[in-house]
């Protein structure tokens, strides 16, 4: 049997009135309005008939919502549709301790434009010319749009790491000490030696020598992990088990590389690509 149930029954009668059919109406408005508007909306547990009901609670993937309902919604959301690229691209990343150091390390912004960019960065969406062409874009070359050197190839690894542009140069230069001063925040000096390997080599490109005599090839792929926030387990391990709180450093690592690594690079080949 179907019975039609008026909305918005808080604009007609107090809280205190309500019907359970009533209060379960508003807690479903209030639940869609807030997942509506994002991280802009409200906290539909300010309410006074959410924040004060005493004998029942909401559950998000079978688990009380105790950390306010809408960062616990957009949380699960996020939870749920990093499993699934996951599950499509590298089972390896369902780890829980590579889930949560790329949860850490992406962080909360409110900022679309931030958004995109790790997502562009982080889940390979950038339309450089190596993935148009892998789209099926006929080109004539792949070489990057930023150095034009004929070895180049124009995709993510080379931007971040490779190229030795003068402007993808100094945006590194900028990303390094914006990382050091972020580890030097946490006094620790076993966290500092630790990423004491992360440098410049002559040629201005990225690496990261963890330990003595580490080949270029692998270096440079230790590097391109670390600033897409795929931190080998070895690193993981010595970061939780150190005197500085795990959660924060990968936070502040990824700050770094958000603002001045993505952006300063991603400026950069954007004005190539227009120019």
């Amino acid at each position: 049997v179907l019975r039609w149930q008026g909305g918005h029954p808080e604009r007609q009668k107090p809280v205190s009135e309500f019907r359970v059919s009533e209060c379960l109406h508003h807690l479903a408005d209030e639940l869609a309005d807030a997942g509506r508007r994002g991280l802009g909306g409200g906290d539909p547990t300010r309410d006074p008939l959410i924040a004060r009901a005493p004998r029942w609670h909401v559950s998000v993937g079978g688990r009380p919502a105790f950390d306010g309902v809408r960062r616990t919604l957009l949380a699960h959301v996020g939870r749920v549709d990093w499993d699934r690229y996951a599950q499509s691209h590298d089972e390896s990343l369902l780890s829980p301790s590579q889930a949560a150091a790329l949860a850490a390390f992406v962080g909360r912004t409110a900022c679309i434009f931030d958004r995109a960019k790790a997502l562009k960065y982080t889940f390979s969406q950038l339309a450089t010319k190596d993935r148009r062409r892998r789209w099926g874009y006929a080109l004539s070359d792949v070489q990057c749009v930023i150095c034009n050197e004929a070895t180049s190839v124009d995709d993510i690894a080379h931007h971040l790491l490779d190229c030795v542009d003068p402007r993808a140069v100094r945006a590194r230069r900028l990303f390094l000490a914006e990382f050091r001063r972020s580890l030097a925040v946490f006094g620790d000096d076993d966290l500092e030696s630790l990423f004491a390997g992360f440098d410049l080599d002559a040629a201005g490109r990225l690496r990261f020598r963890c330990v003595p005599g580490l080949s270029s090839v692998v270096s440079r792929r230790l590097a391109f992990d670390l600033v897409r926030g795929r931190f080998p387990m070895l690193l993981l391990r010595r970061l939780v088990a150190g005197s500085s709180p795990s959660r924060l450093v990968l936070s502040a690592i990824g700050r770094a590389v958000r603002a001045r690594l993505w952006t300063g690079v991603w400026r950069v080949w954007r004005s190539c690509r227009s120019g």
